[in-house]
C-alpha cells in the first residue's frame, strides 16, 4: 500500500516538473475561464485610484469595462504594458468605456513605476485578497471584459490574446 503510495506520489512530481519545463504553457493551465464565468455576475468590488478616487460596481453600471491585475514584480505583466497603452488610447475618449488596471502593490511605490514603464492608463489599488477575488484567482498578468449589465464577458489569464481585436469586442458589447 506504502509503495503504491509512493508511486503515484514520484508519478505526480514528475508530471507537475514536465508540465512546469517541458510543456508548452497551455498544454497544463489553461488561457481563459470563459466557460466556468461567461456571463456571470463580477464580483463587487471597491478600488481606489492613485488619485483617491473610490471605483465601485456600480459606478461602472451601464459601460463596458476592460480590467488588467497586475503587480510590479511580474515579468508578464510588464511585457503587456505597451499592448495596453495602445488599447487604452483607443477606448479613452468614449464615455461608454471604462478602462482600468488594478494592483496590490503600495500606492506609494506606483507612480514611479508607472513613469519607469510610461504607462498612459489609469491604475487602481487593493489589497492582495481582493485583487485575487476580483480575478478569480487566476494568477497575473489576468484580464476582464464586463459587460454594460455587470457581467462577464471574458475572463483570461497570463498574456490577453488578440489584442488587436478587443476594441471591437468592446464596441460589440457597447452596441448590444
Amino acid at each position: 500500500m506504502l509503495r503504491s503510495f509512493l508511486s503515484i506520489v514520484a508519478l505526480c512530481g514528475m508530471s507537475c516538473a514536465w508540465a512546469q519545463k517541458g510543456a508548452p504553457r497551455s498544454a497544463w493551465l489553461p488561457k481563459n475561464v470563459d466557460s466556468i464565468y461567461k456571463g456571470t455576475a463580477f464580483v463587487p468590488f471597491d478600488v481606489v485610484t492613485l488619485e483617491g478616487r473610490h471605483i465601485t460596481n456600480a459606478d461602472c453600471k451601464g459601460k463596458v469595462v476592460f480590467l488588467d491585475f497586475w503587480f510590479e514584480g511580474c515579468s508578464g505583466c510588464r511585457g503587456d504594458f505597451d499592448k495596453l497603452n495602445t488599447l487604452y488610447d483607443s477606448l479613452k475618449n468614449d464615455p461608454s468605456y471604462v478602462f482600468l488596471s488594478v494592483t496590490f502593490d503600495a500606492p506609494e511605490t506606483i507612480p514611479a513605476f508607472l513613469k519607469q514603464y510610461n504607462l498612459r492608463y489609469p491604475v487602481a489599488t487593493t489589497i492582495e485578497p481582493a485583487i485575487r477575488e476580483m480575478n478569480y484567482d487566476q494568477g497575473f498578468p489576468s484580464k476582464a471584459i464586463i459587460d454594460k449589465e455587470g457581467k462577464i464577458a471574458y475572463m483570461g489569464m497570463q498574456y490577453f490574446p488578440a489584442y488587436e481585436r478587443i476594441p471591437g469586442i468592446m464596441r460589440s458589447l457597447k452596441n448590444h
